[in-house]
């Protein structure tokens, strides 16, 4: 039986200092990866990514947030590893 251990990596500020460029929601970092919003989830969860909660954003709706350059990365390592023809084209509609 396999054994899951949960990291967490994770930022809480009381004040969110960060430029906007610089960290985009969960919703946003999916559509650019072209994935559902529950692998950005289970990244977070994994502790693959850094999770910066903003307390003063309502629930649901944008309060967990992610550093830009690691979605970007995240990106980079995808494409290297997929054939052109199945990249899925990125979508900027936010």
């Amino acid at each position: 039986m396999a054994k899951y251990i949960r990291r967490e990596v994770w930022v809480e500020e009381t004040e969110i200092d960060l430029p906007t460029d610089e960290v985009m929601t969960i919703a946003q970092a999916a559509r650019l990866l072209g994935v559902y919003t529950q692998a950005v989830s289970l990244a977070l969860d994994r502790g693959d990514l850094t999770l910066i909660i903003d307390r003063h954003a309502p629930k649901r709706q944008g309060r967990r947030l992610v550093l830009s350059r690691e979605i970007d990365a995240w990106r980079r390592r995808r494409e290297q590893r997929m054939p052109a023809e199945t990249q899925p084209r990125p979508t900027y509609s936010w």
